[in-house]
């Protein structure tokens, strides 16, 4: 994938959505706060081009996913 963003907006851009990163601690459910952030956070990934970092994301959402579905599950 080609990225429309320079590497610095790009740079910017991750920069400020870690900074609005809402608190996953003691989670059961998902709020539309923390899935519009994973999403946000995704697509900023995803037109990274970095194919190691998309893996290594989608891997710790597939944790938090398990996590949400049974609350005893542990890392």
């Amino acid at each position: 994938m080609v990225s429309a963003l320079s590497p610095e907006d790009l740079y910017r851009r991750i920069g400020r959505i870690i900074e609005e990163c809402p608190s996953f601690a003691g989670i059961s459910n998902l709020s539309v706060e923390q899935l519009t952030w994973l999403g946000r956070a995704e697509a900023l990934i995803a037109v990274s081009g970095d194919i190691l970092i998309q893996a290594e994301f989608a891997t710790a959402r597939a944790s938090l996913a398990r996590q949400c579905a049974n609350p005893d599950f542990r890392i």
